[in-house]
């Protein structure tokens, strides 16, 4: 797949000042519908493109029966508009929703919750080796905060059938020095990218 020069620059200016800003939650033992606020996070290997090509399948058919993985099921045949606006930003979209109006518990988002009620523009998003995707976002009136989630689907007989927002941890990223301002002007600059 292609690279994607707009998120590579958002991408790059997010984290430029700021190594291993990024984290990506590990494996769980359940597959609860509730955000798992035990996830266990650890630093990720930063990308200046969505990884859709360096993500590794395996090619084992033998092993597993599937002549493609679940992630090439959920990805077939996406575009770049497809990865800048989609089922899973909608589905944390609606999760972080929820929880600001107080319907779900996120342990930890509560030390930020005053600082993530506006719309968020998407910084980087890329396919989770779990299943599913992980994505940052970064909110427009309050760009010091980023959030990183894990939004996994489920894939049932060849089709997506549902979207859950497995993980989700705020971060200050005030050291990033990102403004408003630069953001709207990245926004301007680069259509694609709406406000969530």
């Amino acid at each position: 797949m292609k690279n994607f020069t707009a998120l590579s620059t958002l991408s790059l200016l997010v984290a430029t000042t700021c190594t291993g800003l990024f984290a990506c939650p590990k494996a769980t033992a359940s597959h609860s519908q509730d955000w798992d606020d035990d996830a266990i996070y650890a630093d990720s290997i930063y990308a200046d493109s969505v990884c859709v090509d360096s993500v590794e399948v395996w090619d084992d058919e033998d092993s597993y029966g599937w002549e493609s993985s679940l992630n090439d099921i959920r990805f077939e045949g996406w575009t770049e508009d497809d990865w800048l606006d989609n089922e899973y930003i909608r589905e944390f979209r609606h999760s972080l929703d929820n929880y600001l109006a107080g319907f779900d518990d996120c342990e930890s988002l509560d030390d930020y919750r005053d600082k993530i009620t506006g719309k968020f523009v998407l910084a980087s998003i890329e396919p989770h080796f779990l299943g599913g995707v992980y994505l940052s976002v970064i909110f427009i009136d309050n760009p010091d905060v980023m959030i990183n989630t894990w939004v996994y689907s489920i894939v049932e007989d060849g089709v997506v059938t549902s979207y859950s927002t497995y993980s989700a941890r705020a971060e200050d990223c005030s050291d990033l020095q990102l403004t408003t301002e630069a953001i709207r002007q990245f926004m301007q600059d680069h259509p694609e990218y709406k406000p969530w």
